[in-house]
């Protein structure tokens, strides 16, 4: 019995590690295909990515929810509808989109200072009409809170306030389970592996 047992755990952890090199070889390939679609914005030494369009006298700011991986495209059916009246600014903080990952924290008054200070790095000047998605309707209301004069309205996509994170319980195991699957690739996983 112990050898089926150990069998299964070295088979499971033999198919993990193909997975894991094939993911890294299709990112590999597909590097060269990811031409940032905005302007890189270097704040505090790495690099953030701050996409303009349109013009207008009031700039909308859309900011993403979390898990989006490209706000820029997440949005695009968005704000292509109103870039012949609007400036329309996407901001993808570090970790979403063509940004950098950054290893530091990653509280609500470093994401917001990152922002403002991508801002202030390409030139766009505010006040801003912030278009906040999802969780970033927190850094939304803290900014207009904090800096009242830089923020002359909020339009929420399907925003998040603060009373709904006040019950929640995150999984946290289960983040970092989603974290690990990501990570090695595993939920590229389809038919076309397979022959199919």
């Amino acid at each position: 019995m112990f050898k089926i047992f150990a069998f299964i755990i070295l088979l499971f952890v033999v198919i993990l590690l193909a997975v894991y090199i094939n993911h890294r070889i299709r990112l590999d390939k597909e590097q060269e295909l990811l031409v940032p679609l905005g302007e890189m914005i270097s704040v505090d030494g790495n690099n953030m990515s701050v996409y303009k369009e349109g013009s207008g006298d009031k700039t909308l700011v859309f900011l993403s929810g979390g898990g989006t991986c490209s706000p820029i495209l997440d949005f695009k059916s968005l704000y292509s509808l109103l870039s012949d009246e609007y400036q329309i600014v996407v901001v993808e903080k570090f970790g979403y989109g063509y940004s950098d990952v950054v290893d530091r924290d990653r509280d609500i008054d470093s994401i917001l200072d990152d922002t403002r200070k991508s801002l202030e790095m390409a030139g766009i000047k505010g006040p801003y009409v912030l278009c906040p998605h999802s969780m970033s309707g927190l850094e939304a209301l803290y900014w207009a809170n904090k800096y009242p004069d830089e923020v002359t309205a909020i339009i929420g996509l399907d925003m998040a306030v603060p009373q709904y994170y006040e019950n929640m319980k995150i999984n946290i195991p289960l983040m970092k389970v989603a974290s690990f699957v990501a990570n090695i690739g595993s939920h590229k996983i389809n038919t076309r592996y397979f022959g199919k």
